[in-house]
């Protein structure tokens, strides 16, 4: 399980076939754009990180921080966001279908304008998708 602390650090073992980068710190990462299928981020850092349009399809986010983070257009199909903390964070237009959990994550001050969800995305108690501009 090799943490990491920097986005090129991360693809570099990503592309051998590492995919556990549990507690690493990542704050302020610029990962824009990639394709980063079940990966294990559990209790990473990744406060202000740059994840625009990147596929987080089937990984593992819980106790992550992306605080203020912008995954504006990201694939979040499938990706496990328990107790993870999205305070803040830009989630416009995202893919959350397929089963996107973020049933305890902290949603507060998050964007979801544009973003796309199904019967299988899991919301916190209380959190109306609607009314937060999901289709």
């Amino acid at each position: 399980m090799p943490a990491v602390s920097t986005a090129e650090e991360l693809l570099e073992q990503y592309a051998a076939g590492e995919r556990d980068f549990r507690k690493s710190n990542l704050r302020g990462a610029n990962l824009a754009r990639a394709r980063l299928w079940y990966v294990n981020l559990r209790g990473a850092d990744l406060t202000e990180a740059d994840l625009r349009g990147v596929d987080f399809r089937r990984s593992n986010m819980m106790d992550t921080t992306l605080a203020n983070a912008n995954l504006q257009g990201a694939s979040l199909r499938r990706t496990n966001f328990a107790r993870a903390n999205l305070q803040g964070a830009n989630l416009e237009r995202t893919d959350l279908s397929a089963g996107a959990d973020f049933s305890t994550a902290d949603l507060s001050g998050a964007k979801f304008i544009g973003a796309t969800y199904n019967a299988y995305t899991k919301f916190p108690s209380g959190f109306d998708p609607v009314a937060q501009g999901l289709f």
